[in-house]
């Protein structure tokens, strides 16, 4: 644990490093962190909470907030630290999933409990607290994104910059600004604006509708501001990662997992054959609630696709080392045919494959010798392609 973090934040920067127990609460005292004798004997062997307190030896003990108005910068960076561990000892999937738990938790319960307000200079007065879950759960998945806006290169190398400049001393926020400015380049005013000194989250509107060079044109939207008479930033730095379909010349489909900036307006838009994710790929996750999704003048395409295109459903998902092919439903075809399945990466490329007869309603496709990580299946049967995510994951 303590080689993970200084290889992502610079050397330990003290002289030892120790854990004791203690009856009650965990804490970062420097060079002897106390842990609750209760997480001792859960049999944790992640231990995100050791390793919440011994991160707090680079954010809070190296380098302190200089009053409570930046306890953002400590409390922040150590839970997003839990994310950084995880993955260093699971991971990239098992990151992701933090950083969605941490989001989804502010979203649905801390901000519900205690209000909805900025990381800096937060209230201290009851619902409220010295130490809100706001700068906790928040802060954290702020931090991800900064880092899926910045590249791990470039936000990690700003990370040691800052602890090494500020170390042994007291910092505000404009430190750390002024440390990842390299990183963020012309979004860093805007990216401290809306998610630092800003409220809320983005709530997202999906709008589908047929599309002139493919079958769908996709518009998401932020509706933050729509009714109540809201004042929440529009998060024009809202990395989105958005899964979805296209079609190649020849045919082929491919699935597109990335990363996309919104416009001015802080919306997105897409042209593509299926939208199959919005914040729920492989690249990030962000602090969005999708409100809605309307489908507007699809209802006959719909229908006649419905008709061309066979129904399957894969299972168990995620999968480990085996994954179940069922086919649902015919549609409207004549008669039953063969199918044809690919599993392809994420850069396209035919990894496995199988068969299924025309009389067959399932089939087993071993992928043990997959890597762990997210793929698409692609079946093509008669004139119809399906096209479905699939994660492989391996408990250890």
């Amino acid at each position: 644990m303590t080689e993970t973090y200084s290889r992502l934040y610079g050397d330990y920067p003290f002289d030892k490093v120790g854990y004791y127990n203690s009856v009650k609460g965990s804490m970062e005292h420097q060079g002897m962190i106390a842990l609750a004798l209760s997480i001792a004997r859960s049999g944790d062997t992640a231990n995100v909470t050791g390793a919440h307190e011994l991160a707090h030896q680079w954010f809070g003990d190296c380098v302190s907030p200089r009053d409570f108005r930046y306890a953002w910068l400590t409390e922040s960076f150590a839970t997003y630290s839990e994310c950084s561990w995880l993955e260093d000892l699971r991971g990239w999937t098992v990151y992701l999933s933090a950083v969605q738990g941490k989001a989804r938790s502010y979203i649905t319960q801390i901000s519900k409990s205690e209000g909805v307000f900025a990381l800096e200079d937060f209230p201290r007065a009851a619902p409220s607290s010295n130490y809100p879950g706001t700068i906790y759960a928040k802060g954290a998945v702020v931090l991800a994104m900064a880092r899926a806006i910045a590249g791990d290169s470039a936000f990690y190398a700003a990370l040691r910059t800052y602890i090494a400049d500020n170390a042994y001393g007291t910092v505000v926020t404009e430190d750390f600004r002024r440390a990842i400015t390299p990183a963020l380049g012309a979004r860093t005013d805007a990216f401290f604006s809306e998610w630092v000194t800003g409220r809320g989250w983005a709530q997202l509107a999906i709008e589908q509708r047929p599309g002139q060079t493919s079958a769908l044109s996709v518009r998401i939207t932020q509706v933050q501001n729509a009714t109540g008479g809201r004042q929440w930033p529009v998060f024009t730095t809202l990395p989105l990662n958005v899964v979805y379909t296209q079609r190649r010349p020849d045919g082929v489909l491919d699935t597109v997992d990335t990363i996309l900036m919104p416009a001015a307006d802080g919306s997105y838009s897409i042209s593509c054959e299926r939208l199959i994710s919005v914040n729920g790929g492989t690249r990030c996750r962000s602090l969005v609630e999708v409100v809605s999704t309307t489908h507007i003048g699809i209802s006959e395409w719909e229908s006649n696709l419905r008709r061309m295109t066979p129904s399957f459903t894969l299972a168990p998902q995620p999968a480990s080392n085996t994954v179940n092919v069922q086919r649902v439903r015919i549609g409207r075809f004549p008669e039953a045919a063969p199918a044809m399945i690919q599993i392809l990466d994420l850069n396209g490329r035919n990894v496995a494959e199988g068969s299924m007869a025309a009389d067959d309603t399932s089939t087993t496709l071993n992928v043990q010798s997959l890597p762990e990580g997210p793929y698409s299946v692609m079946i093509t049967q008669g004139g119809g392609v399906v096209c479905l995510p699939l994660l492989i994951t391996r408990e250890e």
